[in-house]
């Protein structure tokens, strides 16, 4: 599956964390954006 960036200015996001979760945006949820807290938490 292509991960693309949906418009995201790459000269505007250096030293930028960019966490792929393979979840359309519809069905991102309430544990979805927890789970990637806990990965920005751990890295």
């Amino acid at each position: 599956k292509k991960k693309t960036t949906g418009g995201l200015l790459l000269w505007d996001s250096t030293n930028t964390k960019i966490h792929f979760t393979g979840i359309n945006w519809p069905e991102f949820g309430r544990e979805d954006f927890l789970k990637s807290l806990v990965f920005f938490q751990s890295n």
